[in-house]
């Protein structure tokens, strides 16, 4: 998943901030060493530009080595979605092919019924009704 504002997960406006911050910091550096005649002062002034350098210095680590992290996650986060709705479809599936197997055996167990029903020798009817599958299929005991 690409950053928005970017086609190839290449980012330029972070990027671009992240230049300027730096040029700025440079630029401020670079006008303190023009401004003040001894490089003690110049560094007196860089000293209190060190918390804002340190911060700058997190931000850019945090945002630009933590991206390939967060898009990562972002991956896995779209293939187990799709692999739960896959999921989802075949347990679907199977449900539909329970349901017609049971409907497939009701209508076996009401056709078995028809045709013991028409059995009417009565030797005849107790051997199928003994036999165990057919009992089964009945539901019997």
């Amino acid at each position: 998943m690409a950053v928005s504002g970017s086609s190839d997960g290449w980012a330029p406006a972070p990027a671009v901030v992240a230049v300027g911050i730096l040029g700025l910091v440079g630029g401020i550096t670079i006008s303190a060493i023009f401004r003040y005649s001894s490089v003690d002062d110049a560094l007196k002034f860089w000293t209190a530009l060190t918390g804002l350098v340190g911060v700058i210095t997190g931000a850019f680590v945090a945002y630009f080595f933590t991206r390939s992290t967060v898009q990562a996650a972002q991956t896995n986060v779209a293939s187990s979605t799709q692999a739960a709705r896959d999921a989802d479809q075949r347990a679907n599936a199977a449900t539909q092919k329970a349901n017609v197997a049971t409907m497939e055996a009701q209508t076996n167990q009401r056709a078995l019924s028809v045709a013991v029903a028409k059995i009417t020798d009565p030797v005849t009817l107790k051997e199928v009704m003994d036999h165990p599958t057919v009992q089964r299929a009945l539901g019997l005991p």
